[in-house]
């Protein structure tokens, strides 16, 4: 298995679990329970792809950025 370490704060993480290379992505289950007289739930899968580009201010165009991030870093990412 191989460790990464991050760019931003310098720990060391999983690749499985963390963003590399400047993208990372997420799958995880949920349940949607109907409301009224059902009374079952539907399983959902969510699927999540982050990027970090980086914004070059002189020609307006973004550039994938390169950044290895451990899953705390990139959770204060998802944040307004």
């Amino acid at each position: 298995m191989k460790f990464y370490k991050c760019d931003q704060c310098g720990d060391e993480f999983d690749d499985k679990n963390g963003m590399i290379e400047g993208r990372c992505e997420y799958t995880r289950k949920i349940k949607l329970h109907r409301t009224g007289w059902s009374t079952y739930s539907e399983e959902y899968k969510i699927k999540k792809t982050i990027e970090l580009c980086r914004i070059i201010p002189s020609s307006q165009t973004y550039i994938r950025a390169d950044k290895d991030l451990c899953p705390s870093c990139v959770k204060t990412l998802e944040k307004p």
